[in-house]
């Protein structure tokens, strides 16, 4: 599993982990595991941790949905501004890279993920079309496609359960906006006294001429751990190619 920073300056690594048994996530395509992000703070306790990026790449292969005709892409780079015991503030860009035929429509409606520990978040820079965000403050959140435990989600229409596809981010738009996340309870110290979270799962909703889908990102640098079940494994083998050059994107 890739890494970036030493593990005094601090830590981004990436890669999956798998649902308990017989739990399944996504619509209409199901995975049996979810992608991870950890972020370890600075070694010596003091120092923040900053100037760390992370990507995710969606992809839903038409190939996989009986009535789908196109591939569902998109992709986010998060910069780790600062990061401490008390806060991880992000920088963030998403963007719909799905390719459509005039009148054809595929929009993000939203997007998000969980954490452990549990945290809060504000967008404290709103996104032109994402301005919404639904935090971990009350219960965890459930996202459409059977996703639980979804702390933050942040949406472009009415919430995470989609709405106008007018309202989402269309085929070929990008988006920028960002993030401050804080520790539902307590801090982000371990037993080593060192902040550490994961965010998890990542999902997506896409909207429109073919109907809704949620699905997984998949990270940078996956780790062999199992992977989505069998049918999404179906389409991964067929575009496995387009994966492994996009996972070569490292950011700094």
């Amino acid at each position: 599993m890739a890494a970036t920073g030493s593990a005094q300056a601090g830590l981004v690594s990436q890669g999956f982990q798998p649902l308990p048994a017989g739990q399944t996530v996504g619509s209409p395509v199901e995975f049996t595991s979810i992608p991870f992000v950890q972020i370890d703070g600075a070694f010596d306790g003091t120092e923040a941790l900053a100037d760390r990026s992370f990507t995710a790449d969606w992809l839903l292969p038409a190939a996989l949905v009986d009535g789908l005709e196109i591939d569902l892409e998109a992709e986010a780079l998060f910069e780790i501004k600062h990061f401490d015991r008390n806060v991880l503030r992000l920088d963030m860009s998403i963007s719909n890279t799905t390719i459509v035929d005039p009148g054809i429509i595929a929009s993000i409606l939203s997007f998000g993920f969980g954490a452990e520990p549990d945290v809060s978040a504000s967008i404290t820079d709103a996104g032109a079309v994402f301005d919404g965000i639904g935090d971990g403050s009350g219960p965890q959140q459930t996202f459409p496609g059977g996703f639980k435990q979804i702390d933050v989600c942040i949406f472009a229409a009415n919430g995470c359960s989609g709405g106008n596809v007018k309202d989402g981010l269309a085929a070929g738009q990008s988006d920028s906006l960002s993030l401050s996340l804080a520790p539902l309870t307590g801090d982000f110290d371990g037993d080593d006294g060192n902040p550490h979270l994961r965010l998890l799962a990542f999902p997506i909703k896409f909207q429109g001429t073919f109907g809704s889908f949620e699905f997984v990102a998949f990270p940078d640098t996956p780790v062999p751990m199992p992977l989505p079940s069998t049918l999404a494994l179906m389409g991964l083998g067929l575009l496995g190619g387009g994966l492994a050059r996009r996972h070569l994107r490292r950011q700094s």
